[in-house]
């Protein structure tokens, strides 16, 4: 009869400890990976419009390195703009 007690004990606390431990519910489970769905993607859409803003800056910023017709009795090449905008590219270094 003790060990009954005992295992009907155990057999309690098993439940109590499965109830407070349980995953969320499906519902509330959903909900979640919904929300955190939006987060990410909202996330994404920024890093990309960052990105590609900050293409945008560097194809201006070497177009307006690159010679114009007009400025051809400049004489640079493609070789002396590229060596003139790297260290701009790698920041500074």
């Amino acid at each position: 009869m003790k060990y009954l007690f005992v295992f009907l004990g155990g057999v309690a606390a098993g439940v109590v400890a499965a109830l407070l431990f349980a995953p969320k519910s499906g519902e509330d489970l959903r909900d979640q990976i919904h929300d955190e769905a939006i987060r990410d993607q909202e996330r994404i859409r920024l890093g990309y419009e960052n990105a590609r803003q900050a293409a945008q800056e560097r194809i201006e910023q070497v177009q307006s390195k690159l010679p114009t017709d007009d400025d051809k009795s400049m004489g640079e090449t493609a070789e002396e703009i590229i060596e003139e905008i790297t260290p701009e590219m790698d920041g500074g270094n």
